[in-house]
Parts: C-alpha cells; sequence; structure tokens
C-alpha cells in the first residue's frame, strides 16, 4: 500500500487492517545506540536521558518477539 525509495514496504494490509510501519524491526542494539548518539548530538535529548536508554540498552537486544506478536495482534484485529 506503501512504499519509498528506501524501504519497499512501508504500509500493508491484510483484510480489513492496515499497518504502516515507520521503524525497522531488524535493529541491533548497535545501531540503536547510534541513533541515540545522533539524537543526543542535535539536542534532540538529554545527556542524562541518553545515559540511561544505553545502560538499558547494553543489556539486551531489541524484544523482536514482542514485535511480532504487536503485527500479528494488529493483523487478527485484537488491539
Amino acid at each position: 500500500m506503501a512504499s519509498s525509495n528506501k524501504t519497499e514496504i512501508e504500509m500493508f494490509k491484510y483484510g480489513d487492517h492496515m499497518m504502516g510501519i515507520q521503524g525497522h524491526p531488524k535493529y541491533t542494539t548497535d545501531i540503536l545506540l547510534r541513533l541515540i548518539d545522533r539524537l543526543l548530538q542535535r539536542n534532540f535529548i538529554a545527556e542524562t536521558y541518553a545515559n540511561e536508554l544505553k545502560a538499558n540498552l547494553e543489556a539486551r537486544e531489541p524484544d523482536r518477539e514482542a514485535l511480532k506478536k504487536l503485527w500479528v495482534s494488529f493483523l487478527k484485529g485484537r488491539l
């Protein structure tokens, strides 16, 4: 339903349900740490908050299973 030059699929539909994707479920901890650094460098977030985020991220990888459950629940109309 929607795409861009960078992402082939940005929105999809299943039956009467549709979901737009404005993120990257393949994010790794390394990618997220670099994103936090960019936000900090541009003064979009405070240094104390950036440090808190980094500390939480370094303890684990993003929970892809939770994201999968969110998508399935959405597509089945359970949200």
